[in-house]
C-alpha cells in the first residue's frame, strides 16, 4: 500500500496515493538537486521568493489539505521537507525545488491557487492487493440440539422376508457434536444389531483444527495406511474455514499511471475487481484452479485506455499455500471387524502426520508411526517442476518383528484441459509392514501406475491407464485399459472401452455404451458387455437397456428401468418430499423374483 509520504497534506489513510518513492529515494535526490533552501524558523521568505498556499492534485486525484510553498522568480516552487517525507527536526525548515525530481512535472494555476503534480508510476510506492477473500468470522457456538437420521429397508425374495435399517444419532451444544452409527437386521425372526461408530468432535476454528475422540479414520500421509481406529485426534479441519484458498494463489504485478480499475481473469473467467492508485501494485492470492492457465489483468484508466497484462501459471491441489500446515495426530486402538462386530478393538497405534507450504512451489512432509512392535518413520515432497507439473518424491524405513525394511516412491503429474498424464513407482522390501497392515494382506514389492488422457475438443477424450504390481512370494497382477468418449450433440454420449487383467487368471472385458439424454432430468442408456476369462464360468455376454429419471431437487418423483438378455431386470419408482425419501423395486435374475421397499429421513431439533 502506498506509504504515507506528504503527511502535512495528504490524508493518513493508507489506501490514498503518496508521494510514493519521493521518501525512499529523498535522501539521494537532494544531494543531486539544485541547493535547497534554508529558513529559520518563522523567518520571512529570501529575496525574489514568493510564500503561497497551493491546494493540490496528484496525478488528477485531489488531496485533502493544502500545503505552505515557495516559488522563485523562474516559476519553479519548493515544497517544505516535511510535505515531502515524515518530518525530522532540523534548525530550520528545508524547501526542495520539486523540479530535482526526474520525471516529475509541478504546474500552479495562480488564479485557483492550486499545485498540479504529476508524476511517472515508478515514484509511487508499490500497492499490495490480496485478492483473497477475507477470513469467516469465528462461528458461534450454537444452542442444544440434536437429530436422528434412519434408512429403513424391507426386502423378500422368493418366501423369505427381511429388514434392515441404519442409523445416526447426534447431539450437538457449545461443548461440540456427539455423533453414534450403527446397523441393524432382521432375519428369520432374529434381530441383530451392531454398532458403528461413536464419535464426540470439537472444532477450533481460529486454529483450523478440530479434536476427536472415539471412533474416527487415521490421515495416511504420502505412504501410509488410513487405519479405522478408536481413541484421539486432534488435526487440521479446512472445512471450519471454508472460503480459505489451501494452494498457492497467483501473483501478478502492473502499474496505473492515473486512478485505475483492474478486472482479474482466470482462464477468461472474471475473478475479482479492484480499484487501484496511481503507481506499481501487487496483486497476490488469486484463487487458483486445477491445472495449467493464464491470469490475465486489465487495466482501464479513468480517461478509458486500457492495458493487458497476462502471465501464465500451474496450480495443483497436493501442493499448500506458503506457510500453510496441515497436520493429523491420532492415538489409540486399532478397530477390526468393522460392521461386525460392534466393540471389537485390537492393538494400539500412533501416528503423526505433518505438511506445510515451504514455498508455493514445495511442500514437505514428515510422518512417524507406530504399532505394537513396529515403528516407521519418513519424507515426502510435492515440488511444482517450471509451470508443467508436480513431481513427487517419499522415502520411509522402519522396523517390525521380520527385520528392517524401506519403502520409496517417484512420481509426476500433469493436468490440463488437453494433455493430462500421470505416473507413479513405489518399490518396498520384503520386511516393510505399515500400521494397520494385517497378516493376510499381500506385501506390494514393485508397484507402478500410469495413465494419460487426451482431449480433441468437440471429437471426443481418448484415456489410457495402467496398472503393475508385483507381489512378495505371489504372483504378480497387470491391468491395462484404454477408453474413446465423444458427444454426439443432441444424441447424447458414446463410449468404448477394452480392459485386460493378467493375474492367475486373465481376462479381456470390452463394452460400449450409448446415453441418451432425454430432457433434462430423464435418460436412456444401451450398453453391450462382452467378457472373455481362463476362469471357468466367468464369459459373459450382455446386452441392457435402461430408462430412468432422476429426482428432483425439491419434491417430486423419480423411477428407473432396465431389462437385460443376461442381468437382472429391474423396476423402480422413487418419492422425495419434505419428511424423506421412499422407494419400491422390483427385480427378477435366474428365475427368482425379489422386491424391496425403502425409506430414508431424519428428525431433528434446536433448542
Amino acid at each position: 500500500m502506498p506509504v504515507p509520504l506528504l503527511p502535512m497534506w495528504y490524508s493518513n489513510n493508507a489506501s490514498r496515493l503518496a508521494f510514493l518513492g519521493i521518501a525512499i529515494m529523498f535522501a539521494a535526490i537532494a544531494r543531486a538537486a539544485e541547493p535547497h533552501m534554508e529558513l529559520p524558523a518563522g523567518a520571512a521568505p529570501p529575496p525574489g521568493f514568493v510564500l503561497t498556499v497551493l491546494e493540490v492534485t496528484v496525478n488528477r486525484e485531489q488531496q485533502d489539505e493544502a500545503i505552505i510553498a515557495l516559488r522563485d522568480g523562474a516559476g519553479r516552487v519548493f515544497v517544505a521537507a516535511a510535505d515531502l517525507a515524515p518530518p525530522t527536526t532540523y534548525q530550520g525548515e528545508r524547501y526542495f525545488p520539486l523540479s530535482a525530481f526526474k520525471g516529475l512535472v509541478a504546474t500552479v494555476d495562480d488564479q485557483a491557487q492550486t499545485l498540479s503534480v504529476e508524476a511517472p508510476p515508478a515514484m509511487f510506492a508499490a500497492t499490495q492487493i490480496d485478492a483473497m477473500a477475507p477470513p469467516l468470522p469465528v462461528p458461534q457456538r450454537s444452542a442444544v440440539g440434536g437429530f436422528l437420521n434412519y434408512t429403513l429397508l424391507a426386502t423378500r425374495a422368493d418366501t423369505a422376508t427381511t429388514g434392515a435399517g441404519s442409523f445416526e444419532l447426534g447431539a450437538f451444544g457449545r461443548w461440540g457434536s456427539a455423533t453414534t452409527t450403527a446397523v441393524a437386521s432382521t432375519v428369520a425372526g432374529k434381530t441383530d444389531t451392531k454398532r458403528l461408530e461413536s464419535t464426540w468432535t470439537y472444532a477450533i476454528p481460529d486454529r483450523l483444527a478440530t479434536v476427536r475422540a472415539g471412533d474416527t479414520v487415521s490421515r495416511a500421509g504420502a505412504w501410509g495406511n488410513a487405519v479405522r481406529y478408536g481413541g484421539v485426534q486432534y488435526a487440521t479441519d479446512f472445512a471450519t474455514q471454508p472460503n480459505l484458498v489451501l494452494t498457492p494463489g497467483q501473483f501478478v504485478a502492473g502499474q496505473a499511471t492515473i486512478p485505475s480499475t483492474v478486472d482479474v481473469f482466470v482462464n477468461n473467467a472474471l475473478v475479482t475487481q479492484q480499484a487501484v492508485k496511481p503507481g506499481p501494485f501487487d496483486i497476490t492470492n488469486i484463487p487458483p484452479i486445477t491445472g495449467p492457465g493464464n491470469v490475465t489483468l486489465v487495466i482501464r484508466d479513468e480517461l478509458g485506455r486500457e492495458q493487458v497484462i497476462t502471465r501464465p501459471f500451474y496450480a495443483s491441489p497436493v501442493l499448500l499455500r506458503a506457510g500453510l500446515t496441515d497436520f493429523s495426530y491420532d492415538l489409540g486402538f486399532v478397530r477390526e471387524n468393522f460392521g461386525i462386530a460392534s466393540d471389537d478393538y485390537g492393538p494400539w497405534i500412533a501416528s503423526g502426520t505433518y505438511r506445510r507450504g515451504i514455498s508455493d512451489r514445495w511442500t514437505g512432509e514428515v510422518r512417524a508411526e507406530a504399532q505394537a512392535r513396529l515403528a516407521n518413520a519418513g519424507i515426502a515432497s510435492d515440488v511444482l517442476i517450471d509451470d508443467f507439473g508436480v513431481f513427487s518424491a517419499s522415502a520411509a524405513g522402519g522396523r517390525n518383528p521380520l527385520g528392517s525394511g524401506g519403502r520409496v516412491s517417484l512420481g509426476f503429474d500433469r493436468q490440463s484441459p488437453g494433455l493430462s498424464f500421470s505416473v507413479q513407482g513405489a518399490w518396498a522390501s520384503p520386511h516393510f509392514r505399515l500400521v494397520g497392515d494385517t497378516d493376510s494382506q499381500l506385501v506390494v514389492e514393485r508397484q507402478l501406475l500410469a495413465s494419460a488422457g487426451y482431449t480433441f475438443g468437440r471429437y471426443g477424450t481418448l484415456s489410457v491407464a495402467y496398472v503393475a504390481r508385483s507381489y512378495h512370494e505371489q504372483p504378480s497382477t497387470t491391468i491395462g485399459s484404454l477408453g474413446y468418449s465423444f458427444n454426439v450433440d443432441r444424441w447424447g454420449y458414446f463410449g468404448v472401452s477394452v480392459s485386460r487383467v493378467r493375474a492367475e487368471d486373465r481376462s479381456t472385458q470390452v463394452n460400449a455404451t450409448w446415453t441418451l439424454p432425454i430432457g433434462t432430468s430423464t435418460s436412456a442408456a444401451l450398453s453391450v458387455d462382452r467378457v472373455r476369462s481362463t476362469a471357468p464360468g466367468a464369459d459373459r455376454d450382455e446386452r441392457a437397456l435402461s430408462i430412468q429419471r432422476n429426482l428432483p431437487l425439491g419434491e417430486g418423483f423419480g423411477y428407473r428401468l432396465r431389462a437385460s438378455d443376461q442381468g437382472p431386470r429391474q423396476a423402480e419408482i422413487d418419492y422425495q418430499n419434505r419428511y424423506g425419501t421412499y422407494s419400491a423395486e422390483v427385480a427378477q435374475a435366474q428365475g427368482q423374483t425379489g422386491e424391496r421397499v425403502s425409506a430414508s429421513g431424519g428428525v431433528g431439533f434446536i433448542g
